[in-house]
């Protein structure tokens, strides 16, 4: 490709634009997000969402600004789309011309009369600034026939993002103007922020709307009306072909931006955006790639540094909107992020930022998005560490010997000697060399879920894909060693990994479906469910099948399990398999990994086709992930989401922006594409 493709949804798109949804990110956590209709379906979206300069807390400041158009002839049109649970007033998606993504978001209306003649058109974009807590709109008026005005309302919530406002039960935010600006503020003066809006007077009619409906979080179980404020209107004269320009700003020590500023702002951003999309574009072979980078791109953030650990930097975001950094995502994602990025430094910085988190050998699940504070609970992530770093860093090891010896190799020493002595949520190796882990509630596999204290897929004991992780770690770790001049320990570890694979084919093989038990207990219990898991083991830098039992995994994983959008997290003929994740928080965790499509396995999957597959294979896998080119242009727009129903049609479900979703798929199209030339 030469130049970067453009997003545009067809008109058939646009009839489903109240559930195709737009976000636009500033490298720091925050976003501007909402549906292309202009609807707000969940709480978690809003015009202006900033995170926090010492977390990952994130604020929906600005809900919305509704715009309005009041022309001389008395005709008035009403751009904006305010939903109560019986009525939306008003309903501007009528004028919807258009939606676009290419630099940026960028909406376009139509203008008609009561007689539906046709008045003008309205062009809008939006941009996040990188690294700043800062949004940019920009209006370009088309051929308008009359002039007249353009009022401006901005609703305010000023709330953490998993929240919503009653209006009974918070002070209303203050603001003042000053200049051409507005500033608003919550009643701690924590969150404050600017919005300036050039040539504009400003009329303060402090108002409550309340009840606001978010249909989204209606169907998620969780509660889904709000009250905003509306401090006021602001009123611009327009006429035809005019271009207007606003910021809105939550810096520290926002301030007042005017219009110059705001032209050299908008100007140096587009430019940095044109420079990296036309970088990606000559570097990707279909536009599916290209969407695919762009998006792996959105995830990286640079965390603010914390007195704790002032040397921690860029890490990952799991997923938009509501997830925070989770370490077993992002180190899952790492070769995704090394393609989309093509920058080690990237990666090392990753790596860096997650090994001085480690505690007990466990690399953190998460990090709070409320207080930024580490949780461990996570078996995998620590392994993932190891055989994803080793991975990568292998492509570059006389270059990053320092980065290795000083970061990889201590931290990986860490892991390998706590799983074999034993840590937390009782991971531990058993006397057959094999790691279990989990007990009584705990959640310590990608497997998760949990309903009213109880987890669903609890896995303990030896999971499949932990076992798998745990022999490559060891395996990886001994090739670290052994490029580094240390033969002795090399050898012994060497030697530990081969005699754990028979031990792994003895203890998980299923003669009888040839394949893999997901889970076995210390006891020897076997768990029958035929899931993803058992990929893992023909997936990773060490096979652990010899080839004909790794040829059955594949064919029953292929059976059971894929789908056009990803893999099932349980075969349809499993007692538990739920087709349909939807309903209230206990329903949609049930069904979560019983049946679930998540598109993240692809590239396990893939990775497993091209070593063991045939040509028949192959070609069905590619057929899958180029399946993906109508995706991006619905749900997430330009992404791909969480996870997608079990049952056809598949249905997209979950965030609408998955970094494993994304960074494996771009990974099983780049293993595809290659086998595909060789």
């Amino acid at each position: 490709m030469r130049e970067p493709p453009v997003l545009t949804l067809s008109h058939e798109h646009l009839r489903d634009s109240e559930s195709s949804e737009w976000i636009d990110v500033n490298g720091l956590g925050g976003y501007a997000s909402s549906t292309v209709s202009g609807e707000n379906t969940r709480r978690y979206h809003g015009l202006f969402v900033a995170s926090s300069t010492d977390s990952l807390a994130r604020h929906v400041l600005l809900s919305r600004l509704d715009e309005t158009f009041v022309f001389e002839d008395g005709e008035r049109i009403e751009l904006g789309v305010r939903r109560y649970r019986d009525v939306i007033l008003p309903d501007g998606s009528r004028y919807l011309e258009s939606f676009s993504q290419g630099l940026c978001p960028q909406i376009e209306w139509s203008l008609s009369n009561k007689s539906s003649a046709r008045i003008g058109r309205v062009e809008k974009s939006l941009m996040m600034l990188e690294g700043e807590n800062t949004l940019l709109i920009r209006y370009r008026l088309k051929g308008l026939v009359f002039p007249g005005e353009l009022l401006l309302e901005p609703f305010v919530a000023n709330r953490f993002f998993h929240e919503t406002i009653n209006s009974s039960a918070v002070s209303r935010p203050t603001y003042r103007r000053e200049g051409e600006s507005v500033f608003i503020s919550d009643d701690t003066g924590v969150h404050t922020f600017a919005l300036s809006v050039p040539g504009a007077a400003f009329r303060s009619e402090p108002d409550w709307f309340y009840r606001l409906y978010y249909e989204q979080e209606d169907k998620r179980g969780h509660e889904a009306e709000e009250d905003l404020f509306r401090p006021g209107v602001f009123a611009l004269p327009v006429r035809e072909n005019e271009t207007i320009f606003l910021a809105v700003s939550a810096e520290p020590g926002c301030r007042e931006i005017g219009r110059d500023e705001i032209m050299q702002l908008w100007a140096d951003e587009e430019a940095r955006r044109r420079d990296r999309s036309t970088a990606l574009a000559v570097r990707s072979s279909s536009s599916l790639e290209f969407y695919l980078s762009k998006a792996a791109q959105s995830f990286l953030i640079r965390r603010r540094e914390s007195h704790e650990h002032p040397e921690s930097q860029y890490s990952l975001i799991a997923g938009y909107h509501w997830f925070g950094d989770w370490g077993r995502d992002a180190l899952i994602s790492l070769p995704g992020v090394l393609l989309a990025t093509e920058s080690f430094e990237v990666i090392k910085e990753i790596l860096h930022t997650f090994s001085v988190y480690v505690k007990e050998g466990l690399v953190p699940n998460r990090f709070s998005d409320s207080d930024g504070e580490a949780e461990y609970n996570s078996v995998d992530a620590s392994l993932w560490f190891v055989v994803n770093g080793f991975y990568l860093l292998e492509q570059v090891f006389e270059k990053e010997q320092a980065f290795i010896t000083e970061v990889f190799l201590p931290t990986a020493r860490k892991i390998i000697e706590a799983f074999s002595r034993g840590t937390h949520f009782h991971i531990h190796a058993c006397v057959d060399g094999l790691i279990a882990a989990g007990a009584g509630e705990e959640q310590v596999t990608w497997m998760d879920a949990r309903v009213d204290g109880r987890a669903i897929t609890p896995r303990h004991g030896k999971p499949v894909e932990i076992n798998a992780l745990w022999i490559n770690a060891l395996w990886c770790f001994s090739e670290v060693l052994r490029k580094l001049g240390q033969g002795e320990e090399a050898d012994a570890l060497r030697e530990r990994a081969f005699h754990l694979v028979s031990v792994y084919q003895s203890v998980f093989w299923n003669e009888d479906e040839g394949g893999l038990f997901d889970v076995v207990s210390e006891e020897g219990e076997q768990d029958l469910a035929i899931r993803p898991n058992q990929i893992f083991s023909i997936a990773l830098p060490l096979p652990l099948l010899p080839d004909d039992k790794a040829k059955s995994v594949l064919r029953l994983v292929e059976r059971e399990l894929v789908t056009p959008v990803g893999l099932r997290t349980l075969s349809r003929s499993g007692l538990d398999y739920c087709g349909r994740y939807e309903g209230d928080v206990p329903s949609r965790d049930h069904a979560y990994h019983q049946g679930t499509v998540w598109p993240w396995l692809l590239g396990a999957y893939a990775r497993a086709v091209v070593r063991y597959g045939t040509d028949d294979m192959i070609q069905r896998a590619i057929a899958v992930v180029f399946g993906f080119e109508e995706q991006v242009k619905k749900y997430g727009i330009g992404t791909i989401g969480e996870i997608f129903d079990g049952d056809s049609p598949h249905r997209p479900r979950g965030c609408i922006s998955q970094l494993w979703s994304v960074s494996e798929l771009l990974s099983a199209l780049t293993i595809l594409k290659k086998s595909q030339r060789n």
